[in-house]
């Protein structure tokens, strides 16, 4: 039992039990008695009033019976009130007992998601989202407020009240087959000063390879070339060469890059993240040269690569085998391991 409730029958039994002290003034007693030896708790406060002297003055004729019943009056409502306010609350008290004996009234334990630690590994993702899973939903329960996003969308209860315990009217939910269901929504501010990522990765993602040839390569003109487009990880890609070089390899190295095809197609704030190999291959010896790199791939930031891939010495030199009769092949290897996509 609550304590408020615990005073409101002490005070309840307190008002009753001295009802025969206010009933004996009328036999004839001073209605100016002394009254301050009334229990403080009938009054529920330390210092009970002394009512004949705090009462204001009365209309000629008025005597000690009249004022009697007048204090006998008032605490008879005092007891009214607060009989019914006890009863009211005794009825609320019954429901929820009755309610929680058909319900599951165990303590609940709050599931805590292991700390992910970053390693973009799919297994240990998935773990970490479904701990992230049963930790929101006891918090569902336990009634803490949730967050609502274009991801998420609707929050609630799969098990919201047991069957039985609804179709029993005397619980008061089902009445003459009809039920009533209300919610009290209370939108408080973003408190949250960054922006949320919802991250998808792909089980056993494929690597897709792609070789580009290139005829004529001492006729190339362009200061960036690009190879036909390929597919991987539902993501069109390309190759991209700068024969001449480019950045602080101007001059001097080869430049090769990965890219997206078209990145104006990604939503914003979306990332593609990749795993990738580019390779010079060796035409004669098979000893080719590869670069090897992990990338998040965006609208601001679409390829990735080495500005100075190979030298210009080394990949003219016909014993190395990148260039024979003037052509070289080039192979991508790409694997998209997953997708981020801003809520």
């Amino acid at each position: 039992m609550c304590t408020s409730a615990r005073k409101r029958e002490d005070r309840l039994a307190n008002l009753t039990h001295e009802l025969p002290a206010y009933s004996s003034l009328i036999l004839g007693e001073d209605p100016r008695a002394d009254t301050a030896g009334l229990s403080a708790n009938a009054w529920g406060c330390e210092n009970p009033p002394v009512r004949p002297a705090c009462r204001p003055l009365r209309p000629k004729g008025w005597g000690p019976a009249c004022f009697v019943q007048d204090e006998l009056h008032v605490v008879r409502e005092e007891v009214e009130e607060v009989r019914s306010d006890w009863a009211w609350h005794k009825c609320t008290l019954s429901a929820n007992l009755a309610f929680a004996s058909t319900s599951d009234a165990r303590r609940i334990d709050m599931p805590k998601p292991d700390t992910y630690d970053g390693i973009r590994n799919a297994t240990i993702v998935d773990n970490f989202l479904f701990g992230l899973d049963q930790y929101f939903d006891v918090m569902d329960a336990m009634g803490i407020e949730r967050r609502f996003h274009r991801l998420k969308l609707e929050w609630g209860f799969d098990e919201f009240i047991p069957i039985k315990a609804f179709n029993d009217a005397s619980n008061g939910f089902l009445l003459e087959d009809t039920c009533v269901f209300g919610a009290e929504v209370f939108v408080s501010k973003e408190r949250s000063t960054g922006k949320g990522e919802c991250l998808s990765m792909i089980k056993d993602a494929p690597s897709i390879k792609h070789v580009w040839r290139i005829d004529n390569f001492s006729k190339l003109r362009s200061e960036c070339c690009d190879s036909q487009v390929f597919n991987s990880g539902d993501q069109k890609w390309k190759i991209q060469l700068y024969p001449t070089g480019r950045r602080h390899g101007t001059g001097t190295h080869l430049a090769m890059y990965l890219a997206l095809a078209d990145s104006t197609t990604l939503t914003p704030g979306s990332k593609i993240y990749a795993e990738f190999t580019v390779r010079l291959l060796d035409q004669v010896q098979a000893r080719h040269i590869a670069g090897k790199a992990n990338f998040w791939f965006s609208a601001s930031n679409p390829e990735s690569g080495w500005a100075r891939y190979v030298s210009f010495a080394y990949f003219n030199n016909p014993g190395n085998g990148c260039l024979v009769k003037d052509v070289c092949s080039v192979e991508a290897e790409v694997t998209v391991h997953g997708v981020s996509n801003a809520l």
